[in-house]
């Protein structure tokens, strides 16, 4: 169980408690206790012990890789669309008990078609992994980035005011504005800025289509901006 729940240092420290409590125990019915005692005590427990330890901790890093790359969007890395409503639900939750607000950004490539219209598929794929590398490495560790499908991405990130939500924002987009600057192709992006209060109750799908209107707000009023609603 230690070492399914806590790792492989907590699994071999409970292997060695096991093995000294078998110790004690044995020990303790023995009417004259001995040096000999402790030997059959530890010799055929500790090497079994060890045995479903090491078995239990590989077992455990195998299970964490399926779900890992069950969460995981395949072509990009981040995390898909199911996987990131999960989280984005787990962090509401938390930012609602904190009585803090959160930003909740829908982002759209603007131009996407026409890249993989006229450079092809695996240019367009190549777009999306670089810009998704950008923007994992624009957000914070405490932000959560999904592929929502095709060229949309979502992002929420934990804040403190509306100010700062605000701030981030304009940041983030201007951020990953740079990003898609870097690739050299005319590519831009509209996003749509959702600043979720604590006493907000939809529920993550409502707020994500909310976000998403908000983005479409940002595409008719011409392309490559942001629309923020806040509470």
């Amino acid at each position: 169980m230690a070492s399914w729940c806590l790792g492989e240092r907590a699994g071999m420290l409970a292997v060695l408690a096991a093995v000294a409590v078998a110790i004690v125990k044995y020990t303790l019915l023995q009417h004259e206790p001995s040096h000999l005692s402790w030997v059959v005590a530890l010799v055929p427990r500790l090497p079994v012990y060890l045995i479903l330890a090491v078995i239990i901790v590989n077992f455990r890093r195998a299970h964490d890789q399926l779900e890992l790359i069950a969460s995981r969007d395949r072509m990009t890395g981040v995390l898909n669309g199911v996987a990131f409503s999960a989280q984005c639900a787990a962090m509401l939750e938390a930012a609602r008990a904190r009585r803090k607000p959160a930003l909740l950004a829908f982002i759209d490539l603007d131009g996407f078609k026409a890249v993989n219209d006229l450079n092809g598929h695996a240019a367009g794929d190549d777009l999306l992994r670089r810009f998704s590398e950008g923007a994992l490495a624009a957000l914070r560790k405490s932000d959560s980035l999904g592929r929502m499908g095709g060229d949309e991405f979502a992002a929420l990130l934990p804040v403190d005011s509306q100010a700062q939500a605000r701030h981030l924002a304009s940041e983030l987009h201007k951020r990953l504005t740079d990003i898609l600057n870097s690739t050299g192709l005319p590519v831009t992006c509209s996003m749509g800025a959702l600043i979720v209060a604590p006493e907000n109750s939809a529920t993550v799908d409502e707020l994500v289509r909310h976000a998403d209107r908000l983005m479409y707000c940002a595409k008719r009023a011409g392309k490559n901006r942001i629309a923020v609603q806040s509470p």
